[in-house]
């Protein structure tokens, strides 16, 4: 018999997959070489907090989005804001030719002005706002 934090980790996993399958053309991220999903079941190492991690080569164009399945379960984070921690990643794939080695969280607010806009579109017909989902950066609770 299957858990209920088996099931919610099944849960995330899936939901996260449609989102990037998704995401990946309307960013214009099918133009790269590789854009590959990883999962982990237990949090990372460096930002034991980091629901998601962004490790981007711009010059190969490869990109690797892991996902930390376990504080997703955690901290019962929700539909909306799963998405937006997808396009924030996803973002940072982006601008990671503009800031490769940059530290100072410039990055970090480009990206989330970036998810809030890219939110905002796809749901400007239904009129509803990612403000509340998307937030700053420290409530998506992600590290590039």
């Amino acid at each position: 018999m299957i858990n209920e934090h088996t099931k919610r980790l099944k849960y995330y996993r899936k939901l996260i997959d449609q989102y990037v399958n998704y995401w990946i053309p309307v960013m214009g991220l099918d133009s790269w070489a590789e854009l590959s999903v990883d999962y982990s079941y237990v949090p990372c190492l460096d930002a034991p907090f980091a629901l998601a991690r962004c490790q981007a080569d711009w010059q190969h164009m490869t990109a690797v989005l892991s996902f930390y399945l376990g504080t997703f379960v955690a901290e019962d984070i929700s539909d909306e804001r799963t998405e937006a921690v997808v396009v924030h990643e996803m973002c940072h794939a982006l601008l990671s030719e503009i800031s490769p080695d940059c530290n100072d969280g410039h990055e970090e607010r480009v990206v989330t002005y970036l998810t809030e806009s890219f939110l905002r579109t796809k749901y400007r017909e239904r009129n509803q706002r990612c403000s509340s989902t998307c937030g700053k950066s420290s409530s998506t609770n992600t590290t590039s």
